[in-house]
């Protein structure tokens, strides 16, 4: 759908993930402004970019999915995508997007409006409160990983309020980590490692660290803060679930989404936007720090009224400044709900006024009630209402001076509290139970869709399991042409929320327009796109409307899905090469009679073959080889035809010179001596061809009998080498057999030659790739009753990766190159199936390769190796 055509604004949010509390609250804050100003948002979940893991930038190909035509704007969660790449990258990356507004969020980048957090002034606050409020000079700060902007930051202040406070900054109180829980985790053993805990406090640049930090911590028996004070930055939502509550610094994500799609928007509209927006950060004081929670809050000095002091004269009073105190939590609460909170808190300052005043508890028990409630659909911590609840307490308590009164008062709040820890265990009970219940169902659907299944059942699979996770829409979109994803798609299933009826209509529409123009829901939408891709094959992608805080669904989906539909298209690949395979074996067969009659046992025998896949590619090795040979022989007959032709000739002319009485000496000489250069040519040359007609035969009868019987080894393998003459002759490569010349042995010698013929076909097609001259080396030997065949090149290597997957079958390299993936597979089955033997293979990269193969004399599959002969190969 075009710019023109669409009445609303689009714009698309490039993140690698969306399951994280920063991404769902960048997102949130994104979604609620496009909803307030009718923008459609679409996020594309394109991974990071340059990942090292290979197979997950396959998912940068949504990025793609932007141009001009159908986005306004983009959003860039930056450090988020370019993770693993620099600044000048990214910067080249968005600059590609020609003609499109952009807002970088939490880096700044060239030449692009970007939204910052103010690092610095939370940081200095928390140095501030550790140095001035505990009295702590020793802070031991874990820095993020060098070169990211906010870790530079962060340990840029942290030196710079030592210094302000005279404190000398010590570079062994510093150690540099990556970001995450795990690390937090490694960190800690390391700094156990080096040294006793000879600080007063612990800074960790993030909060999955210091959370990692703290249970390790625990682990060790160690108690947070009594032992040593952890802090944090970014209050992410573990930050207040943990055991200490995490002092930490709050970057409110939510209000970044909101002004960066703010920035956006004036951009779309021609507007002037700065280059730079910063936000503050904030400290938030909990408990890890060694601060207590907030219970003691201390009123001004008041002259005493009497004995006895009327509450209500008190709360005429003292109302306005509970209210400020209780609004000093704001900062605790998410920004979408702040405005909520300044209500909610005049609402529960009146209701516990009513029920102290008319001595009735469910007054205010139901204000709070209403509140948890409000949040019965979220997931939020509501904790803050027992902060809220415990400063009324502490300023009505401080003021009141009859004991009677006291008491009365302090009963109604150990109700409160009494009610408000059931609620709130209730809510996080609900809460558990619903992501329980989520859990379930994603465990149903990988466990359904793990088989090989149809496309068609793999749809019936979503209609049944889709409606129980409450997707708004859900829709399945397939490259039409994999190899040109953007080209065009197709949209095999789509469901809505409303009838819950999956449509099964098949609709092909151009990928970059991300679905069908019939299939967009009623904007404004957010909508979520996210990739199907198996290894480095793409396969198309979800588009999903369901909320920004299930994440770890659409990552789920993503997941089963991308594995249930390679599977069931590979086996459909299988299906189609087999087919193509039967057809080329047929072909091959035709092709093979009619070269050369004598072989039509040979070929009979193949035909019987072709429903084994790997019969076949054998006798299609052996019909490569007999062409081959066929020419060969073709040289020296055609010569052995020309002379005795010539021969017949000269012939001619004596019988001539003879008839007519003309016939000389030097005639009789002449004639005598081309004879003989005839006969000597004619013979040689059908001694030539007799050698390879015998070479060939041994060979092709071997290979297509497979009768054991005695032979000599090095004979053998001249005549194998012989049969590889054609393809050994085009180029320089050399070829060393060690093996004494009378060692013969009782085996199978259409195997041997089988085994052989693979091996240097593979070194000439692999191993001398580019390589001009290559060296081959063979070893045989006799040990006892084992034969001990060694073959090795000097060639490319195998690349260590691939190196245990060499001997599996349809396995190659080669595969636009005409590779089967057979030929070594052959070689396997052959030595450890039809020999009882076992075989080893050695490389490195550039070092060549090394196979190693050891097999009784006589074919016994119930001998067994004796160990010493197996250590040789292992």
């Amino acid at each position: 759908m075009s710019g023109q055509q669409r009445q609303t604004k689009r714009i698309a949010v490039f993140t690698d993930w969306i399951d994280s509390y920063w991404h769902k609250s960048l997102i949130s804050g994104i979604s609620d402004y496009g909803s307030e100003n009718n923008i459609d948002v679409i996020t594309l979940v394109g991974g990071n970019l340059e990942n090292p893991i290979g197979h997950e930038m396959q998912k940068n190909l949504l990025f793609n999915f932007t141009a001009a035509e159908n986005m306004d704007g983009i959003l860039v969660f930056t450090p988020a995508i370019g993770r693993f790449s620099d600044q000048n990258e990214i910067a080249k990356f968005l600059n590609s997007f020609e003609g499109i507004p952009k807002v970088s969020i939490a880096t700044e980048i060239e030449g692009i409006p970007s939204i910052l957090v103010d690092n610095r002034s939370g940081m200095r606050e928390m140095m501030n409160h550790l140095i001035q409020v505990h009295g702590f000079r020793r802070i031991f700060m874990i820095r993020g990983p060098v070169g990211i902007p906010d870790a530079d930051i962060r340990f840029a202040v942290y030196k710079e309020m030592l210094d302000a406070h005279g404190i000398r900054f010590d570079p062994d109180l510093v150690m540099e980590s990556h970001f995450g829980l795990a690390e937090g985790f490694d960190v800690l053993n390391q700094i156990f490692e080096k040294d006793s805990l000879s600080f007063d406090a612990l800074i960790a640049a993030n909060d999955d660290m210091a959370i990692g930090i703290i249970e390790k911590f625990k682990e060790k028996g160690y108690d947070i803060p009594l032992d040593i004070p952890v802090l944090g930055f970014d209050d992410i939502d573990m930050a207040r679930l943990i055991t200490p509550h995490l002092t930490t610094v709050r970057q409110s994500f939510y209000r970044q989404g909101y002004t960066a799609a703010r920035l956006l928007h004036n951009q779309i509209l021609g507007r002037e936007v700065p280059l730079v927006t910063l936000q503050n950060s904030q400290l938030i004081v909990r408990e890890s720090c060694g601060c207590l929670p907030a219970l003691s809050y201390t009123s001004p000095d008041r002259k005493e009224k009497g004995t006895r002091q009327k509450y209500a004269d008190l709360y005429t009073e003292e109302k306005e400044d509970w209210i400020k105190d209780m609004l000093k939590l704001e900062s605790e609460v998410e920004p979408q709900f702040q405005k909520e909170f300044r209500t909610w808190v005049k609402d529960i300052c009146e209701s516990l006024n009513d029920s102290i005043t008319d001595d009735d508890p469910k007054l205010v028990l139901l204000k709070l009630k209403a509140i948890i409630n409000y949040f019965e659909n979220e997931e939020f911590d509501v904790n803050f209402l027992n902060k809220v609840v415990s400063i009324l307490y502490s300023r009505i308590l401080s003021a009141l001076t009859e004991e009677e009164e006291k008491e009365r008062i302090e009963s109604l709040f150990r109700r409160i509290w009494l009610f408000l820890n059931d609620a709130i265990l209730s809510s996080s009970i609900f809460h558990s139970s619903v992501l329980l219940g989520v859990k379930t169902v994603l465990s149903d659907i990988e466990r359904s869709l793990d088989p090989i299944l149809p496309i068609e059942d793999q749809k019936n699979v979503l209609q049944s399991f889709l409606p129980r996770l409450n997707i708004r829409k859900f829709y399945l979109c397939l490259y039409k042409d994999p190899k040109a994803p953007l080209e065009k798609s197709v949209l095999i299933f789509d469901m809505d929320e409303v009838n819950k009826k999956a449509s099964r209509e098949e609709i092909v529409f151009p990928t970059m327009q991300i679905l069908p123009s019939d299939r967009f829901p009623y904007s404004p939408y957010n909508l979520v796109v996210e990739s199907l891709f198996f290894g480095d094959g793409q396969i198309g992608f979800l588009v999903i409307d369901l909320g920004y805080w299930k994440g770890r669904i659409t990552d789920t989906l993503r997941t089963s899905l991308s594995n249930s539909i390679k599977r069931t298209l590979f086996m459909d690949d299988i299906q189609q090469y087999n087919q193509n395979l039967e057809n080329q074996v047929r072909k091959r067969t035709q092709e093979l009679e009619s070269t050369n009659i004598k072989l039509k046992d040979a070929l009979e025998t193949l035909k019987k073959a072709q429903d084994e896949l790997i019969q076949s590619e054998k006798m299609a090795a052996l019909g490569n080889m007999v062409a081959g040979m066929a020419h060969e022989i073709n040289t020296p007959i055609g010569i052995s035809m020309t002379a005795a032709s010539h021969l017949e000739t000269e012939t001619k002319e004596l019988n001539k010179l003879i008839s007519a009485n003309k016939l000389k000496k030097s005639d009789l000489e002449k004639y005598i001596e081309k004879s003989m250069e005839a006969a000597q040519m004619v013979m040689s040359n059908l001694r030539r061809a007799a050698e390879l007609i015998r070479s060939l035969k041994n060979i092709s009868v071997d290979q297509s009998n497979e009768q054991m019987r005695t032979f000599n080894v090095r004979e053998y393998i001249g005549d194998i080498l012989n049969s590889l003459r054609p393809r050994l002759k085009r180029t320089l490569h050399r070829i060393n057999i060690n093996c004494p010349d009378d060692l013969k042995i009782t085996s199978y010698p259409g195997l041997f030659s089988q085994i052989l013929t693979n091996l240097i076909l593979n070194s000439l097609i692999h191993g001398f790739d580019k390589i001009e001259k290559g060296e081959i080396t063979i070893d045989l030997e006799l040990a006892e009753d084992f034969f001990l065949f060694t073959y090795a090149d000097n060639g490319k290597g195998i690349d260590g990766r691939i190196i245990k997957r060499i001997f599996e079958p349809f396995f190659t390299t080669k595969r636009n190159k005409g590779g089967t993936g057979l030929g070594l597979h052959l070689v396997y089955t052959i030595v450890t199936q039809r020999l009882s033997g076992v075989i080893k293979c050695d490389s490195r990269k550039n070092e060549g390769a090394r196979f190693s193969m050891i097999f009784p004399l006589l074919n016994n599959k119930h001998m067994k190796l004796p160990p010493e002969e197996n250590k040789r190969i292992e």
